[in-house]
């Protein structure tokens, strides 16, 4: 069945196997951006809050995800993809 797939996309030579997996890569990764544009701020690491250094009992909002815990992912910043999913 497999063979019959790549007959029928042209993919007998290993140049074009490799190239179809590149894109196959290239795409899923695209899908998993638009469907998780988030990770966890690596600066709080996702508890939305930092911790004084002196008085570990108080905290302020975190200044790099405003008190979210959480960012867009690389892809998602270059691209564009997926930001205009609500949270």
């Amino acid at each position: 069945m497999v063979e019959d797939l790549l007959t029928w996309l042209g993919a007998q030579d290993p140049a074009t196997l490799f190239w179809l997996a590149v894109v196959l890569v290239v795409l899923g990764y695209l899908f998993s951006l638009w469907a998780h544009p988030w990770a966890k701020c690596g600066l709080c690491k996702g508890k939305a809050r930092h911790v004084g250094a002196v008085y570990t009992y108080a905290w302020r909002p975190c200044r790099r995800c405003g008190g979210s815990g959480r960012k867009y992912r690389l892809g998602v910043r270059m691209t564009g993809i997926g930001r205009l999913r609500s949270a």
